[in-house]
């Protein structure tokens, strides 16, 4: 029996990391089973003129830019209705779960999701998704008041080049030089990832020196 397509909810610091692979299409495409998607909201964010555009100009290419407007998911009511209400609920509720954990002493700086955040998460709960971001404090939301969990869970970058690599988009070099193109860039990658990367690949990870200095 055919395993059922997972749809997978994307933030935008997590697509955009993505796009550093050579895979294409990304969003809108399927790897192993999980189909990569993500809101609106999320395109504004890399539109012309935005910061994250001024930090990744390569983003601001038409063929790109195409790619993640096809890949945005057309919402009716009352599903439409229905995410902006839990939106608002998990926005509310999770910054003040991040104010206690400051108040705590857990954490030293304060910490919030924006509605951006939110309506990826809440799109993710009402249509029964996964949703992948590298962001911990949403993910902790998530994982706290949202039944993501029940529909695939959190994923994060790593995860899903992991899919990649497993649906035989993306080979063991093309991750490698991927996350060290990560790391040379400066990326603030998620916390743990190096563990992570480690129990997913069974290696260690790279670091941000080119395979021709690791190799000597």
């Amino acid at each position: 029996m055919t395993k059922p397509i997972t749809k997978v909810i994307v933030d935008t610091n997590c697509y955009v990391r993505l796009y550093f692979s050579p895979v294409r299409p990304i969003l809108g495409s399927t790897f192993f089973g999980y189909q990569l998607m993500t809101i609106s909201d999320t395109h504004v964010e890399v539109s012309s003129g935005s910061n994250v555009v001024s930090r990744y100009p390569w983003l601001s290419e038409e063929v790109l830019q195409s790619e993640v407007a096809a890949s945005c998911l057309k919402l009716r009511e009352p599903k439409k209705g229905n995410i902006e209400k839990l939106a608002k609920y998990l926005r509310q509720h999770g910054n003040k779960l991040l104010e206690k954990l400051l108040t705590d002493g857990k954490i030293k700086e304060p910490r919030q999701i924006s509605l951006v955040d939110a309506r990826v998460l809440a799109t993710a709960e009402v249509l029964s998704a996964a949703v992948a971001t590298d962001e911990w404090p949403l993910a902790l939301v998530a994982d706290e008041l949202s039944e993501v969990h029940e529909n695939g869970g959190v994923l994060n970058s790593l995860d899903l080049l992991n899919l990649m690599e497993l649906g035989g988009n993306l080979d063991k070099g093309q991750r490698v030089e991927t996350v060290r193109s990560w790391c040379q860039n400066g990326e603030l990658l998620p916390r743990n990832w190096r563990e992570h990367y480690l129990n997913l690949f069974n290696e260690a990870p790279p670091d941000g020196q080119s395979s021709d200095i690791q190799s000597t």
